[in-house]
Parts: structure tokens; C-alpha cells; sequence
């Protein structure tokens, strides 16, 4: 029954999950990946918080444990994140999740790096949900001419959301689920947020008054279900 419940959760976020690339393209030229990011964040802490005050907050702070907290905050759903956003931006839906979604190979070998058993089952179900995307993506996506430096945004998503998911489960022999939720969230707020009103100050080529309406929104969405 507790694997079930497993699986049955595991599908409730791969289908969560796959609704922010519509929505991302959707509103990609209303977004600022890196603000972007740290929005989503702060959108999605209010109800984390909620949940969290019904639950308990339970942390084991330690030098360790908050290197591990702060380093898969800022590596998985911080840098990795606001890659993704680019990369849909400039490949498409499509090409971004495809080369985006190798990170499961890549948590898989630092996984089997650091001492985890590789099973068969494991392998097989990865080389199918890959398989997945790579059918279930629309050819015609994105409408620029695919180059090395737009996939390097996807790559780099790849890259950091398999780190990040292997720092997230070291990060969870020191705190609850929930708990490590809150934790991240409000890294990515305290970080994110700065960096992107300041890289807008820097660039002067985004105009945050004309789609600060619409990024707000995309936060909202992405944040919560995502």
C-alpha cells in the first residue's frame, strides 16, 4: 500500500510538473527568468508556510545541514529554474523540456557516485519517462533557429536540477519535508528577487512596469502547482 501511495504521488507531480511549460510559454516574453524565479518562490511560500504551521517546522541545524539547505536552494530550483525559463524562451516548450528532463540521468549517476545501489527498475523507469518527453514534445516548438548557446540554458537546467536533487535528499536526513520546503523558498526569495531587480537595473532592455502584471501571474500558477 505504501508504495502505491509512492507512485500514486509520484504521478500527481509528474502531472503537475508538466503544466509549467505551457503556462512558461505562454507568458515567456513577459519574464524575467531571474526575478521570475525568486517570484515564484515568494508565491509559493505563503501557502507553504500555512501548511508548515499545521505540520510543525522541524530542522536539525547543524554547519553541514545548512550548507546542504542553501546549496540545493540555490542550485536546483534557483539556477536551475531560471535556466529552464530561458531556455523556453528561446527553444520552445518542446526542445526545453526534452534536453531540460535529462536531469534524471544525471541524479541517477551522482546517486550511484556517492553510494547508491543502481537498480534495474530504476534505470528502466527513467529511460522510459526520457522516452516519454521526447515523443510526447511538439517538433514545431519554438520559433528561433535552435543554437548551442540556447541549448546550454536547458543543459544547465539539467545539470543543476540533478545536483539539486541529489542535495535535496541529503538535506532531508536533517529536516522534514515541509520543513526543507519552507527553507528553500525563502533562500530563493532572499536571493533571487535582489538578483533580478538588479540585473533589470543593469541591462535596461526589460521593462518591469509594462509586465510586472503578467509575471505575477505566471509566479502564482507555476509557483504553486509547480
Amino acid at each position: 500500500m505504501s508504495r502505491l501511495l509512492d507512485f500514486g504521488y509520484a504521478l500527481i507531480t509528474a502531472g503537475l510538473w508538466s503544466l509549467n511549460p505551457a503556462f512558461i510559454s505562454k507568458y515567456k516574453n513577459a519574464l524575467q527568468p531571474i526575478l521570475f524565479t525568486g517570484l515564484r518562490a515568494l508565491l509559493a511560500l505563503l501557502p507553504t508556510l500555512l501548511l508548515c504551521s499545521l505540520t510543525g517546522f522541524r530542522v536539525e541545524v547543524t554547519p553541514l545541514s545548512i550548507l546542504l539547505f542553501t546549496a540545493s536552494a540555490l542550485i536546483g530550483p534557483g539556477i536551475g529554474d531560471a535556466a529552464y525559463t530561458r531556455a523556453i524562451q528561446v527553444l520552445g516548450g518542446g526542445r526545453a523540456v526534452v534536453v531540460a528532463y535529462t536531469y534524471i540521468f544525471v541524479a541517477q549517476a551522482l546517486s550511484v557516485l556517492l553510494g547508491e545501489v543502481l537498480r534495474l527498475g530504476v534505470l528502466v523507469g527513467a529511460v522510459l519517462a526520457f522516452l516519454g518527453l521526447v515523443i510526447s514534445a511538439p517538433n514545431n516548438s519554438g520559433n528561433k533557429e535552435a543554437s548551442l548557446k540556447n541549448f546550454s540554458y536547458a543543459a544547465t537546467a539539467s545539470l543543476c536540477w540533478g545536483i539539486g536533487t541529489v542535495l535535496s535528499t541529503m538535506s532531508l536526513h536533517y529536516a522534514d519535508p515541509t520543513s526543507l520546503l519552507v527553507i528553500r523558498l525563502g533562500v530563493l526569495v532572499a536571493v533571487f528577487i535582489p538578483a533580478g531587480l538588479l540585473s533589470i537595473h543593469a541591462k535596461k532592455n526589460y521593462s518591469i512596469q509594462n509586465n510586472l502584471r503578467k509575471m505575477i501571474e505566471c509566479s502564482g500558477i507555476t509557483g504553486v502547482i509547480g
